[in-house]
């Protein structure tokens, strides 16, 4: 089995590696499966979840959308996730609202 240049051989996967970098310069990221409901019902729990992950030290979460292929759970996301929740998102092919 290889073993990555410059990782100490000693050490655990994903351990940093012994050059000195320091550890909370790394980003840590979530994998994380948005799902928003038919109506956003599950809005508040993706908040609270991805809020969790920040406490345990998480810096980014990356994932996908479930429902993606329809404008509503991207247009409920685009909302939540900006301060006031009062962000227009237009999906992709739609015109922005007059």
């Amino acid at each position: 089995m290889r073993r990555a240049a410059g990782r100490d051989p000693g050490g655990r996967p994903g351990d940093p590696p012994a050059e000195g970098r320091d550890y909370d310069e790394i980003a840590k990221t979530v994998l994380y499966v948005y799902d928003v409901g038919e109506k956003g019902e599950n809005v508040q729990r993706i908040i609270d979840g991805l809020g969790r992950f920040a406490e345990l030290g998480f810096t980014e979460a990356i994932g996908r959308v479930k429902g993606a292929h329809r404008p509503d759970p991207l247009r409920l996301i685009g909302v939540a996730g900006h301060p006031g929740g009062r962000r227009p998102v237009t999906a992709p092919g739609e015109r922005p609202a007059a």
